[in-house]
C-alpha cells in the first residue's frame, strides 16, 4: 500500500500537477511541492524504516513477555523442580520473588535461603538444637514422675516400717536404751523423708520453670524464622537479614538460660539419685 501511494504521487507530479503549476507559474513557482526525488529509493528507505520499527516492537513485546514465566532470571527451572526445592525446606514463594529482585542487593540474601543456601544449613542445626532440648526437657519430666513414684513407694515402706517397730516396742517391751535407739531411727527415717521430700518439690520448680521458659524460647525461634521467611507479606522496613538476626540471638538468649536451668535441674536429680539410694540403704 505504501508503495502504491509513492506511485501514485509521482504519476500525479508528472501528470496533472504539472498543468496546475503551469497555470500559476509567473505568479509562483509549484514545481518543489513535487520534487520527492527517486521513488525506488523512497520505497526502499519505507520499507526499512517500517521493517527496523516492526522489529522494536516485536523486541519490546518479547521483553515483556519474560515477566510472564514466574521463575524469570532462573534458566530452566521448572514448577517441578520448585516444588522438590519447597519440600527440602525453601520458603514457598522464594523463586518468584529471586527473578524481581534479581538486579537489587536483596538478592544476595534470598540466595541465602535456596535449597543448598546457607540458610537451611542454619535452621538444620536449629532443628538438632531443639531436638536435643526437647529430649532433656522430656527426659527430666519422666524422670520426675519416676522419682515421686519411688518416694510414694518409699514412704509407704518406712510408714510401714514404724508401724512394726512401734508396735514391736509395745509388745516386747524394749529397755529404755533400744527404744531410744528405734526412736533415733525413727527420727532419722522421717529426717531423711523430709529431705527427699523437698528435694523432689524443688526439682519439680526446676522442670516446671525449665518447660516454661523452653516453650517460650523455642516459639521465639519459630516466629523470628517464619517472620524472616514470609516472602508472599509485605518486606519489613529493616533490613531481613538483620531482622533474623535480631530475633535468632535474642533466642539464642532464652536458650542458654534454658541450658543453665536444665543443668540446675539435672544437678537436683543427682542429689535426689542419692537420697533415694540411702533412703533404700537404711
Amino acid at each position: 500500500m505504501v508503495r502504491e501511494t509513492v506511485d501514485e504521487l509521482d504519476g500525479f507530479c508528472k501528470g496533472d500537477a504539472q498543468e496546475a503549476f503551469h497555470a500559476v507559474a509567473d505568479q509562483i513557482d509549484l514545481s518543489p511541492l513535487c520534487r520527492i526525488g527517486d521513488t525506488a529509493g523512497i520505497k526502499t528507505e519505507l520499507v526499512k524504516a517500517v521493517n527496523g520499527r516492526v522489529g522494536s516492537v516485536r523486541e519490546s513485546i518479547e521483553k515483556v513477555k519474560t515477566w510472564m514465566d514466574p521463575f524469570k532470571g532462573q534458566e530452566g527451572i521448572t514448577q517441578t523442580q520448585v516444588a522438590e526445592f519447597v519440600a527440602k525446606g525453601e520458603p514457598e514463594g522464594l523463586r518468584r520473588v529471586m527473578g524481581v529482585y534479581s538486579t537489587a542487593g536483596f538478592f544476595q540474601y534470598l540466595k541465602g535461603w535456596e535449597v543448598r543456601g546457607d540458610f537451611l544449613g542454619r535452621i538444620a542445626k536449629l532443628k538438632q538444637v531443639i531436638d536435643a532440648l526437647d529430649s532433656s526437657v522430656t527426659a527430666l519430666a519422666g524422670e520426675l514422675k519416676t522419682f515421686k513414684d519411688q518416694y510414694s513407694a518409699t514412704t509407704t515402706l518406712r510408714e510401714e516400717a514404724e508401724k512394726k517397730l512401734e508396735k514391736a516396742v509395745q509388745v516386747h517391751g524394749l529397755a529404755q536404751g533400744s527404744k531410744d535407739k528405734v526412736e533415733s531411727q525413727l527420727a532419722e527415717m522421717r529426717g531423711r523423708d523430709g529431705k527427699l521430700k523437698q528435694s523432689i518439690e524443688e526439682l519439680e520448680r526446676a522442670v516446671e520453670l525449665a518447660l516454661k521458659n523452653w516453650a517460650a524460647a523455642k516459639q521465639m525461634m519459630v516466629d523470628a524464622y517464619s517472620k524472616a521467611t514470609s516472602f508472599l507479606e509485605l518486606l519489613p522496613e529493616g533490613e531481613p537479614s538483620a531482622l533474623l538476626e535480631a530475633k535468632t540471638a535474642r533466642a539464642q538468649q532464652q536458650v542458654a538460660i534454658l541450658r543453665d536451668e536444665l543443668e540446675s535441674a539435672r544437678t537436683a536429680r543427682t542429689a535426689i539419685r542419692a537420697k533415694m539410694a540411702a533412703a533404700k540403704a537404711f
